[in-house]
């Protein structure tokens, strides 16, 4: 699987750390980097229609993953989820930053 990915690189990435490993969509995760270093590094989850609005399959792998929580989780070395813990927000988007 891994190499499979290595060699569709462009479009699927190996995530380790879930089970035996998952395929994911790099393009996808990119694309919500490329949204979050234009929002200064962070954004509400309740915007994440600008990513849907972005890149064309990112709403169906977000949706693949068990939510926008369980996405950042695959793709922690990128990306973080942060819960609210008071009130009805869905939480925050965060960029992970290189020596995090």
């Amino acid at each position: 699987l891994k190499g499979f990915c290595s060699k569709h690189s462009s479009r699927l990435c190996f995530i380790s750390g879930v089970g035996s490993g998952s395929v994911g969509l790099c393009a996808v995760v990119e694309t919500l980097v490329g949204l979050l270093e234009s929002r200064g590094g962070e954004m509400s989850g309740s915007d994440i229609q600008a990513l849907y609005n972005l890149h064309p399959l990112a709403k169906e792998a977000v949706k693949a993953a068990g939510g926008l929580k369980r996405f950042c989780a695959l793709h922690a070395a990128r990306v973080r989820f942060i819960s609210q813990a008071v009130g009805p927000s869905p939480g925050r988007i965060q960029l992970v930053r290189a020596g995090e």
